[in-house]
């Protein structure tokens, strides 16, 4: 509890405890000449893989109005919530290295 706001009805009054940077001011202290960041080959070829996968994606033709329509009924009418359709598409998307279902 802090009772040196007692007396300003519950309000604070934080302009006694702002530092250097609040008030413009910016520390003259410097990194480590040895402060940095690397990316490891891992990282790098999971961001290529990435970026392919992007790069397929825009490169395919837009959804077919037909495919969606076929989905649609098959989601309206039930047929997807049943255990047999989640599973294949599992299967699907397993097989696929999901990229597509």
């Amino acid at each position: 509890m802090n009772i040196g706001n007692v007396s300003n009805n519950g309000g604070v009054d934080r302009g006694a405890e702002r530092g250097a940077r609040v008030d413009g001011r910016r520390s003259l202290a410097r990194a480590a000449a040895d402060d940095g960041a690397e990316i490891s080959q891992d990282g790098r070829e999971a961001a290529a893989a990435f970026d392919a996968r992007v790069a397929t994606a825009t490169a395919e033709p837009a959804e077919r109005e037909d495919r969606v329509a076929r989905a649609m009924q098959r989601l309206l009418g039930g047929e997807l919530d049943r255990e047999v359709a989640v599973r294949d598409a599992a299967e699907r998307m397993l097989g696929q290295d999901f990229r597509t279902v």
